[in-house]
């Protein structure tokens, strides 16, 4: 029986220059996956934004378990999450939004991880 997935697990994500971040994710776990896994979302937003609209959206393959998110401004703190979907739609996103900014430098490093739990 297919319904929504688990959140994916072991979410990494690096700012490796001032206007991108490295995310990347493992499978959501065989036992929480509640059918096949059709493509992952990764969202991204600057933490002022209290609205909850985020503010990029990407929609990747099954195949890749990483994404660059570049265009991004600056010196400025986004919250990253990644949620995987099946046919029934989206599961959970991985852990609340964490923040990581973005450096010039590329120094930052941000590595938060999923225990499962909801």
């Amino acid at each position: 029986m297919c319904s929504v997935p688990g959140a994916p697990e072991n979410v990494i994500a690096v700012s490796k220059t001032f206007s991108s971040i490295d995310v990347s994710w493992k499978l959501v776990p065989k036992a929480k996956q509640n059918g096949i896994i059709i493509k992952y979302e990764v969202e991204v937003r600057k933490e002022v934004n209290v609205s909850g609209v985020w503010d990029y959206h990407a929609n990747i393959s099954t195949e890749n378990l990483s994404v660059v998110v570049q265009n991004l401004t600056m010196f400025v703190k986004y919250g990253i999450a990644v949620r995987a979907y099946t046919s029934k739609g989206p599961g959970n996103h991985s852990d609340p939004p964490k923040t990581l900014m973005t450096l010039e430098t590329g120094k930052a490093f941000m590595k938060y991880h999923n225990n499962g739990s909801t």
